[in-house]
């Protein structure tokens, strides 16, 4: 299992590749930061978690977005779990048709044709952290095919405070 930050782009993109043992997994995610899995096994599965914001103050939504891909060489059942972090709250009625939302956790399950990504995306609320200085909310998305995991995490981080700074102007000289 490999994991790696990815670049500030405004949309996400996933390109993979197999050849032989040899699994490439690609993400792009513009003003989002991620990190991406990918598996070589009989089945290479790939995740790439993201959010729509990456500084955040209490009271403010954010949305999650986790695609999932399966490289080949046939499809594979998997389950994909997203337990949310301190600092958040569900919004009901904002997940994905299919998935499901039970005590603070996102699941899916199902089959993931080989080539044809899946993507899941939620949005919560993030709630007062009661903490001084900025709190990190780290969310990771899991996936399991039953014969190994891959995972990805996103950090956002939340300030307290925000902080104004008064502009002072003189006129010199007069």
């Amino acid at each position: 299992m490999s994991h790696r930050s990815l670049g500030s782009h405004s949309r996400l993109t996933l390109l993979a590749a197999r050849a032989g043992a040899l699994v490439v997994l690609a993400a792009m995610v513009v003003g989002l930061t991620a990190s991406a899995s990918a598996q070589v096994g009989p089945t290479a599965l790939g995740i790439v978690k993201s959010s729509s914001k990456a500084l955040v103050r209490p009271e403010e939504v954010i949305t999650y977005t986790i695609v999932m891909l399966n490289v080949g060489p046939g499809d594979v059942s998997v389950t994909m779990t997203d337990v949310l972090p301190f600092g958040v709250l569900f919004i009901p009625g904002t997940l994905t048709p299919g998935a499901t939302y039970a005590a603070g956790q996102v699941t899916w399950s199902g089959t993931l044709a080989a080539g044809v990504p899946k993507s899941v995306s939620f949005r919560v609320l993030v709630y007062e952290p009661g903490t001084v200085g900025p709190l990190p909310i780290v969310n990771t998305a899991c996936m399991d095919d039953g014969t190994g995991s891959v995972c990805s995490s996103v950090t956002v981080l939340c300030f307290r405070w925000a902080i104004f700074l008064p502009i002072i102007s003189a006129n010199v000289g007069r």
